[in-house]
């Protein structure tokens, strides 16, 4: 569905599947970050928490990043903005 352009269907499709790295990476693209950080939170999907710490690294909200970041026990990465 996802490579059609049917992110809704995809995004039941990978709740269903509990493929979280892709479900967050597709409400990411939707801009939903409320929704895409509750399920890498919830989940504790070190990929989906990795994935969602580039997107808030990216639009400059340090915090968040740091969060996610260590949650996907991407310390370096963490380290790394904090220096900033």
């Amino acid at each position: 569905m996802e490579s059609i352009g049917n992110m809704d269907q995809a995004v039941q499709y990978y709740e269903e599947a509990k493929d979280y790295f892709s479900l967050v990476r597709v409400l990411c693209f939707k801009e939903n970050l409320p929704q895409a950080s509750e399920i890498a939170s919830a989940t504790g999907d070190r990929a989906a928490c990795y994935h969602l710490a580039r997107q808030y690294e990216a639009m400059g909200k340090i915090d968040e990043a740091i969060h996610f970041f260590s949650r996907a026990q991407a310390y370096g990465n963490a380290i790394r903005i904090c220096k900033v």
